[in-house]
């Protein structure tokens, strides 16, 4: 028998209309200050699948894993966050994590290992109507997850996840989300995004997914989109899910 800290964080103001929390220990995406748009993110109460409760880019942004989570979900992952207006007309959302941040080995550490850095602009357009956009630069090291790469966190397929095997990769990923709520019953929400991966290294060997082997050294990309839509209605105090979506993931490397 054990026991764990389940959440360890340092949240204090700065100025009226800021903040910033220093997350030592496990510490879930909502809690760090971020908005993901989309009334499903709970792992509990949220949608059935994993792509359908936020944006991929949330969990793209968290890529650096310790034992298979996110670093904004439920990863031990210490970071820093920076929350700027959140309840004004435009608000900014900072964020730098590192998993690995307290190991002082090659490949690993503050700057040298997995690491995730983030930034949101969250438009309040209206009462009814928020928007967001969304920039994360990863970089995901096999070596912190037994040898396993997957930038799109399991919400692709494997050729998207690991567009060049299971090397070194880096990201670069732009986010669009919005949600819409026209009254206190219905809520129409939606994202999209485009990710540029970049290999590090060339792979020790070229893996068969689907029966195409991957290909391609140090400096191959791979583009990869996706997009989804969905509405949630509140009746007597209940949510009920009714939601549509759509899935496009394209990867394709080049040189």
């Amino acid at each position: 028998m054990f026991s764990y800290i389940d959440q360890l964080f340092y949240r204090l103001p700065i100025g009226k209309n800021s903040t910033i929390q220093i997350d030592a220990a496990a510490t879930d995406l909502t809690d760090r200050g971020f908005f993901t748009f989309s009334p499903f993110e709970s792992s509990a109460n949220g949608a059935i699948s994993r792509y359908g409760r936020m944006s991929p880019i949330y969990r793209i942004s968290n890529n650096s894993l310790t034992s298979g989570t996110s670093i904004l979900g439920s990863a031990a992952s210490p970071g820093v966050s920076f929350h700027f207006n959140p309840q004004g007309v435009i608000g900014l959302d900072l964020g730098y994590f590192a998993p690995a941040a307290n190991n002082p080995n090659r490949g690993y550490g503050i700057g040298n290992g997995s690491y995730s850095a983030i930034g949101q602009i969250d438009l309040n357009v209206s009462k009814f109507l928020n928007v967001g956009l969304t920039y994360a630069h990863t970089y995901e090291n096999p070596e912190r997850r037994n040898g396993i790469v997957n930038i799109l966190d399991f919400t692709g397929s494997q050729f998207a996840g690991a567009p060049f095997g299971y090397v070194p990769t880096s990201t670069n990923n732009y986010g669009l989300e919005l949600s819409f709520r026209p009254n206190q019953h219905l809520i129409v929400f939606g994202w999209g995004g485009y990710t540029q991966a970049i290999a590090e290294r060339s792979p020790r060997f070229s893996p068969v997914v689907n029966g195409t082997r991957l290909t391609g050294g140090r400096g191959s990309q791979a583009d990869i989109w996706y997009y989804a839509g969905g509405q949630g209605i509140s009746r007597s105090g209940q949510k009920r899910q009714f939601a549509w979506s759509s899935v496009w993931s394209i990867a394709s490397s080049h040189n």
